[in-house]
């Protein structure tokens, strides 16, 4: 695998990320729909998958050194990364009624949005605005049975 293909992989996977911290509909969804046979839609994993599997804890420093994201676009989404890095449930992790009501995570999911506004525009591949707005095909698919 080229070093573009691992960068194109890890944006992807970032913007996506972002997406599902911003969409609240979906995680209302795909978190409550009992058929969700998916693991990945769950807060849990929302968590693991973007900090954990991109490298992300304690910032974009690592990711801007390495080109995967540029400083502007580690900026425009500093501040939901550090109030999401700073989130604590309220409950269990796998309680998605108690975090879905908690208006702390209502704020992370506000945030989250406003990253999506101010990172938008920087964006100048039409599949990263994609990812980056957009319900991917797997939201899709674990909200359909809902």
């Amino acid at each position: 695998m080229s070093e573009q293909d691992v960068r194109e992989g890890w944006r992807k996977n970032w913007l996506s990320g972002l997406q599902e911290f911003a969409d609240n509909g979906t995680q209302r969804l795909a978190w409550m729909n009992p058929l969700n046979a998916n693991p990945h839609f769950g807060f849990v994993e929302l968590y693991e998958c973007y900090f954990g599997d991109l490298e992300a804890v304690g910032g974009y420093k690592l990711a801007v050194a390495e080109g995967l994201v540029s400083a502007a676009e580690a900026n425009a989404v500093a501040a939901f990364h550090e109030l999401a890095e700073s989130h604590e449930s309220p409950a269990d992790g796998y309680d998605h009624d108690a975090i879905l009501a908690d208006p702390k995570w209502a704020t992370v999911v506000r945030a989250a949005k406003e990253a999506q506004s101010s990172l938008s525009p920087l964006l100048t591949e039409a599949s990263e605005r994609a990812s980056l707005l957009e319900r991917s095909s797997y939201a899709i698919e674990a909200i359909r049975s809902s």
